[in-house]
């Protein structure tokens, strides 16, 4: 099976970071769902992010072996997500990248259609409207998120508009602007910010091409110091990217989006729910 796809030069690249603490189980599903896309002119390439358990080894261990699309890379000291990332892309032969993070899942068409996207809109970056998963696969909600370049740039400053699974840019683009490696948290949030202020198009695709897995752990992992801090610092970035006249509403609504992290986490759960009930255009 391997060898059907030994000569094929891959126009696409799917990259993503797996680390310790990702569950084989939901990783497997996750590269399944790029093994199963109808474009098929890819490859995966699996950045592993320092040591693995035995049986997460032994999951990607059979992936691997049965599809030569799928390629991986190494640090054996965990450097975090951003960093793992980039290693991906610098090592990327497609002339486009697609991230899929190592518990959602792809829809069958997802690349495909993003393509084609791209292509009509010229957008530099695209992302897209996404279903929401429990952590036993079951869709719990949709997802709408701003589409317009603009509408994205002004939601900048209150929340992050774009899901960093459902990603899909020309491979230059994210070389020349690499996710900061000295981020934890909010590393794909500044990243979009950046690539905004550097006058970047970047639109959201108006239908659902990933399911993004909110199973326990979900909420904690949203709230807290730490995040606040990295959340409060990615929006006072993106305030430029609203007219000066307007940066006071932009800062207040700054201020309260970033506050929310400090909410225990049944009430941040409901904010959750109504942001994703807004429609935008």
């Amino acid at each position: 099976m391997s060898a059907s796809h030994d000569n094929i030069s891959p126009l696409v690249t799917v990259v993503t970071a797996v680390w310790e603490g990702d569950r084989p189980r939901y990783v497997a599903e996750s590269v399944s769902s790029v093994l199963a896309q109808t474009h098929r002119e890819l490859e995966l390439i699996i950045s592993i992010d320092g040591m693995l358990t035995d049986e997460l080894e032994d999951v990607l261990a059979e992936l691997a072996e049965g599809d030569a699309r799928i390629r991986t890379v190494r640090s054996r000291v965990n450097q975090g997500p951003g960093a793992a990332r980039n290693r991906a892309i610098r090592e990327a032969r497609g002339s486009y990248i697609s991230i899929l993070d190592a518990d959602d899942v792809a829809l069958p068409e997802r690349i495909e259609r993003q393509l084609r996207f791209l292509a009509q809109t010229n957008a530099d970056v695209a992302g897209s409207f996404y279903e929401l998963i429990d952590g036993n696969g079951r869709t719990i909600g949709n997802r709408e998120v701003p589409k317009s370049s603009i509408a994205i740039r002004r939601a900048m400053a209150l929340f992050n508009p774009i899901a960093n699974s459902t990603v899909m840019a020309r491979t230059e683009v994210l070389r020349d602007n690499p996710f900061d490696e000295s981020l934890r948290y909010g590393e794909d949030y500044r990243l979009w910010i950046h690539l905004a202020n550097a006058g970047l198009v970047m639109r959201n695709q108006p239908e659902s091409l990933v399911r993004f897995r909110t199973g326990a752990g979900f909420v904690s992992r949203r709230r807290g110091w730490l995040q606040l801090r990295s959340d409060f610092a990615n929006k006072m970035r993106a305030l430029c990217l609203w007219p000066v006249l307007l940066w006071p509403v932009a800062f207040a609504g700054a201020c309260v989006t970033t506050a929310a992290r400090l909410l225990p986490a049944p009430l941040l759960r409901v904010l959750y729910r109504l942001r994703g009930a807004m429609r935008f255009s």
